[in-house]
């Protein structure tokens, strides 16, 4: 996995395969095979790791979302929409489940019952990701304030993600609030150090105050 965050895919698919030759019943690495096959564009081999996680876990929701995922990217939208109501339907109060089922309804502009899915979602867990997701598709409904709130929310359920004050320093920006997008970057800068992320963005803020 950190050889595929790394873009280092070869290597990633030769790792998954020996933990799946030491253990053939390894649902969870044939999602992360089909994973990575899907970001290289191999879908037809992404398509059969993913059914082969459905049949070795198909309570699992992570399964149905591979494959769900998968599906989706070779434009078989309806199947992936039943694909993943088949995996949240398998473990209800899986927040994951529900948050990649908004984010395929995002994906096809249906946005109200994306928010409904990331609500769910946002129910289910303490994580930022619903929230963030949930503002997104609210821009798109042309809500801008409703997401604004949405944002401020993510900070305060999850402190420590870099995602959420990202998004909320972003959106502050958008909005010409240059205090609240200072404040925002400058707790990027300390959550992440020594990344160049947060002075960036902060020098963004003072970009767009004209003080270069």
């Amino acid at each position: 996995l950190i050889a595929r965050d790394r873009g280092k895919y070869s290597e990633a698919v030769s790792n998954i395969q020996t933990a799946i030759q030491k253990d053939p019943k390894f649902w969870m690495g044939y999602v992360n095979l089909s994973e990575v096959y899907r970001l290289t564009g191999e879908l037809d081999r992404a398509e059969a790791a993913a059914r082969k996680a459905v049949a070795l876990a198909p309570n699992e929701q992570e399964s149905h979302a591979a494959l769900a995922l998968v599906l989706f990217d070779a434009g078989k939208r309806d199947e992936s929409l039943a694909e993943m109501k088949a995996g949240v339907a398998a473990d209800p109060k899986d927040a994951g489940g529900h948050l990649t089922m908004g984010r395929i309804l995002h994906r096809l502009e249906r946005y109200e019952e994306a928010l409904a899915s990331f609500s769910t979602s946002a129910e289910l867990s303490d994580s930022a990701d619903p929230l963030i997701n949930a503002a997104l598709s609210t821009r798109s409904l042309k809500r801008d304030d409703e997401a604004y709130g949405l944002l401020r929310k993510a900070t305060e359920t999850d402190p420590k993600s870099i995602d959420a004050w990202t998004s909320y320093g972003s959106a502050a920006l958008d909005r010409n609030d240059f205090k609240t997008a200072a404040s925002a970057f400058n707790q990027l800068i300390v959550l992440s150090p020594r990344t160049a992320t947060g002075p960036l963005q902060l020098a963004s803020v003072y970009l767009k105050q004209k003080k270069p």
